[in-house]
């Protein structure tokens, strides 16, 4: 009961002997077995600052940028809460002293507070109606919005879906790409990436004619994908029930 172990674990199982017969057992958690799992290792940090990311449906997140800790072999400088509910729940600011483990052995996870910090200061919560399904759909919606820094994220996300598997899977295409297009300003909308131009790519940092041609072929494939496959890309907020219908109906452009 007290020694080391040959092998790692994540918890144990107990089972009371003897097992009842086999034709007693039920589809359920067995009543004879009880799974306990070690308690996960935290930590304790501090606080630096709060910081919030807008998804492309809208959705904020809030994520807690705390002092580096090491944990299981790993460096941990940040947590999402998921919500902002889950922020208010907490009541998090800068200097609150928290505890930090790890949820699943890889997710970084706010467990606690430990001391808050004084004295405590309203939160200024970014404001939730403004963001929706069909906000930031444009760069220049981004920059008019109270919010641009959060708007413009939403903009990218779109774009980050849009080339993403799950809409049109345009190779050689990421967040980090659609955030140097739209940086640089080629790319203001939803469609206007099928107008760029080789030599366009080729006067932004780290890209060269090679690169810059497979980017343009990789963008102008995209026409040939299906009119559903593009209304999915584009986010229209239909279910898949709705989607099989305009498919079975054979609506084109």
């Amino acid at each position: 009961f007290t020694g080391a172990l040959p092998m790692a674990t994540d918890g144990l199982v107990i089972k009371a002997l003897p097992r009842p017969a086999a034709e007693n057992w039920q589809a359920q958690p067995p009543s004879w077995a009880l799974a306990i799992k070690h308690p996960a290792e935290d930590v304790a940090t501090q606080v630096e600052k709060l910081v919030f990311t807008l998804g492309r449906t809208g959705r904020i997140t809030p994520k807690v940028i705390f002092r580096p800790v090491e944990l299981d072999q790993r460096r941990l400088s940040q947590s999402s809460l998921g919500s902002l509910a889950k922020l208010q729940q907490l009541d998090l600011q800068a200097g609150d002293l928290i505890s930090v483990k790890l949820a699943g052995s890889s997710i970084p996870q706010i467990s606690q507070v430990l001391a808050r910090s004084e004295p405590r200061q309203d939160k200024e919560l970014p404001a939730t109606h403004l963001f929706n399904r069909f906000s930031c759909l444009t760069l220049a919606q981004a920059k008019a919005s109270p919010y641009p820094n959060l708007c413009q994220e939403q903009f990218i996300a779109r774009l980050t879906w849009l080339s993403s598997k799950q809409g049109l899977n345009i190779v050689g295409v990421s967040s980090a790409t659609w955030q140097q297009l739209v940086e640089a300003g080629l790319v203001t909308n939803l469609m206007d990436w099928l107008n760029l131009q080789t030599s366009q790519i080729n006067q932004l940092h780290g890209w060269q004619t090679t690169s810059s041609r497979k980017l343009i072929n990789s963008l102008q494939a995209t026409r040939q994908q299906s009119f559903i496959t593009w209304l999915k890309a584009l986010g229209i907020p239909a279910n898949k029930y709705q989607f099989n219908l305009m498919a079975e109906q054979q609506l084109n452009w």
